[in-house]
């Protein structure tokens, strides 16, 4: 192996190629090369002199040994700098011939060369065999071979490696070198950024391009337009075009303007009280489905507010001296229409601009296909706004502090502030709704002016467009809602099928399910209150508690289907101000009563304004002895009529004189007492006669004392 010196090459140029066709543009361009060299074998013999060629074609940037001439160092050109020590000594020069086997000692040096416009710099390769390296690849070639040269200027870099590839052979190419001088504290030193094309074997490799440095220990940076990196972070700088959705030319001119009662011409008007003639203005392009940003004023207020719509869109009422800044978007193509109150009186200023979405993000990624995969926000940083997900914040404006992380998430917000949106199409209506979270697909997807709504579950709160202060937690909980405010569902198809209802609140699965407009229902459970449309201020805790309920009011129920029963075919549906407390404790019957109290597990009653404490068997105590169940039956003292529940009632004596009955509680059923009945009893229609308790057994008790014939008795019984 022939001894080598090890070479750098630095060229710089302005506008010239360097080749065999001289510069690309016209008068002296100065250019130059620098060769570091040093004499490994010190013989600094024939074998090691250096040759270099720029020509493409004959050579390129690698130094090599042989018997030849390195010709005409800077052709068609003048020195006009030298640094360092080599072949060329003095400024001036136009030419320089270096024969073999001169001895040429290169030592940090640089020329520069003006070039006349009549060749290139040229260094030709020796014509004879030769065996040559390239000073950084470390490749060796025999024999004549042709390699391309490193070329500079207008075209660029090409740095071949001269080689072709072979079966299990990848050629990487030499590198571009770029080399500095910096002083480290004691001397001069050389800072050295490398790039490379680096090939992986086999085939088909793997390519990279790669950035290396060496030298200086001071944080290493590389800088393009728009792009720093830096000690490892990265900086992207964005521009306007991503800073925020852009506006169009204003669409509010002297004409178009219809009007009555209102002085002065677009953009301000002044109304006096009592007049209440809108301000309208026809928007020229107008449509269904567009994004608009609306700035007002309002001045010199004395009184009243007006109310503010375009394109259909209604934006509320306004009365207060300020500006308001507002993006909403169109469901027509109304014109835009400023209504004052009869007591409205003040100056009304307005600005009306077409918003155009986002044109590019600064950052996208696409798939194999190149469909747009991914992309990444960058909006002004005073706005502190924040976007993952192709679409995202697309259209806003002047909307602050939103975050959104999905596929279309926050897409329509133009000036809502503080929502969080996380999820394809969560929160993707949204314009001027703000401080709105959403977490979830689709979650509260179609809200547009709705606030302070909190969505976590797919398609949670998904068609709320203008309620207020929701919280739904579950899938599709509080799904079909669309103005209804104050709710909260947790769980699964939780308040469903609500839509305008107000003030609910549901717990578990399925809990207040069907309800529609019914407001100030309280449902914990799974299917508690489940079919109740209509109903309000119903109350059901535990599962399936009023279950059927549809259209009746002000129940509680608490228990395991309380309320509901065993079957749905004695269920509560309609009946009002009904309380049941237990499991399985409902109506005994499919007739719908009114304020029944129904108390113990699987008790029932069918009544109206009643109290029944357990099961039909168990003790009953009722308000004033007026006890539900079967009646009372008696015998003896041909009593007749009788009127009453189950221990306690009336009855007319058929007897003048001594009377005496015996009465069953709760009829031919038989109501049975721990011990005994305790009994009053009175003549209601002779009261100077009297009747008494004479004794009792678990199921009856007997009254004896003078009667006339007709005389109503009254009596009660409780149970010991």
């Amino acid at each position: 192996m022939l001894a080598m010196r090890t070479l750098i090459l630095l060229l710089l140029a302005n506008g010239v190629v360097f080749g065999q066709g001289g510069p690309s543009g016209p008068g002296p361009v100065p250019f130059q090369f620098r060769v570091v060299s040093t004499d490994p074998s010190g013989t600094c013999s024939n074998a090691s002199l250096p040759y270099f060629s720029t020509q493409a074609g004959t050579g390129g940037p690698f130094f090599g040994c042989g018997n030849g001439t390195i010709a005409k160092i800077g052709q068609g050109g003048t020195v006009t700098a030298i640094t360092g020590t080599g072949p060329i000594t003095a400024t001036g020069t136009t030419s320089v011939t270096i024969a073999c086997p001169t001895c040429v000692t290169w030592t940090n040096y640089a020329v520069t060369i003006a070039n006349g416009g009549s060749g290139a710099i040229t260094m030709t390769t020796p014509s004879t065999s030769f065996t040559a390296a390239r000073a950084d690849a470390g490749q060796t070639f025999t024999g004549s071979q042709t390699f391309s040269s490193q070329i500079l200027g207008q075209g660029g870099f090409n740095d071949a490696t001269g080689q072709t590839a072979i079966s299990g052979t990848n050629y990487s190419s030499a590198g571009y070198i770029a080399q500095g001088s910096y002083y480290n504290g004691s001397a001069g030193a050389n800072d050295v950024w490398t790039i490379k094309n680096v090939l992986s074997t086999g085939t088909n490799p793997t390519s990279t391009l790669t950035f290396s440095h060496s030298g200086s220990s001071g944080t290493s940076t590389v800088s393009l337009p728009g792009l720093t990196i830096a000690g490892g972070a990265q900086i992207i700088t964005g521009s306007t075009a991503t800073d925020s959705a852009s506006l169009g030319a204003e669409l509010t001119t002297s004409g178009g303007t219809t009007s009555t009662g209102w002085t002065g011409t677009f953009p301000t008007f002044t109304n006096g009280a009592s007049n209440t003639s809108p301000l309208t203005y026809t928007i020229s392009g107008i449509g269904s489905g567009q994004l608009y940003q609306l700035v007002f004023t309002l001045s010199s207020v004395t009184g009243g507010t007006v109310d503010v719509s375009i394109g259909g869109t209604d934006l509320g009422n306004y009365g207060s001296n300020g500006t308001t800044t507002i993006g909403p978007k169109t469901v027509s193509s109304a014109a835009l229409i400023v209504t004052p109150t009869s007591s409205f009186a003040g100056t009304f200023t307005i600005s009306v601009k077409r918003i155009t979405a986002i044109p590019s993000y600064y950052l996208t990624l696409t798939d194999s296909t190149g469909a747009v995969s991914l992309q990444v926000g960058q909006y002004l940083a005073s706005l502190n706004n924040s976007s993952v997900g192709r679409n995202a914040l697309l259209n806003n404006t002047t909307g602050n502090q939103n975050s959104a992380q999905g596929v279309s998430a926050l897409q329509n917000n133009t000036t809502g502030v503080q929502n969080s949106a996380q999820g394809v199409a969560a929160l993707l209506s949204n314009t001027t709704g703000s401080l709105n979270s959403a977490q979830g697909v689709s979650a509260l997807q179609n809200n547009t002016t709705g606030s302070q709504n909190s969505a976590q579950g797919v398609a949670a709160l998904l068609n709320n467009t203008t309620g207020n202060q929701n919280s739904a937690q579950g899938v599709s909980a509080l799904l079909s809602n669309t103005t209804g405010s104050l709710n909260s569902a947790q769980g699964v198809s939780a308040l469903q099928n609500n839509t305008t209802g107000v003030q609910n609140s549901a717990q578990g699965v399925a809990a207040l399910q069907s309800n529609t407009t019914g407001s100030l229902n309280s449902a914990q459970g799974v299917s508690a209150l489940q079919n109740n449309t209509t109903g309000a201020q119903n109350s059901a805790q535990g599962a399936a508690a009023l279950q059927s309920n549809t259209t009746g009011s002000l129940n509680s129920a608490q228990g395991y289907q309380a309320g509901y029963g065993t079957s749905a075919t004695n269920a509560n549906t309609t009946g009002s101000n009904n309380t049941f407390v237990g499991s399985y404790s409902a109506p005994g019957s499919s007739t719908q009563q009114t304020y029944m109290t129904v108390i113990g597990s699987s008790a029932t009653a069918s009544c109206n304004s009643c109290v029944q404490l357990g099961r039909a068997q168990d003790i009953t105590y009722s308000a004033g002895y007026a006890s539900s169940g079967t009646k009372f039956t008696i015998s003896g003292c041909s009593a007749g009529t009788t009127v009453g529940g189950a221990t306690a009632g009336s009855f007319s004596s058929g007897t003048t004189g001594t009377c005496t009955v015996t009465v069953t509680m709760d009829g031919a059923t038989g109501l049975t007492a721990p011990n005994g009945w305790s009994c009053w009893a009175s003549d209601t229609t002779t009261t100077a006669d009297t009747i008494l308790m004479t004794a009792s057994t678990t199921t009856t008790a007997t009254f004896s004392g003078t009667t006339v014939s007709g005389d109503v008795i009254k009596f009660g019984c409780v149970g010991y």
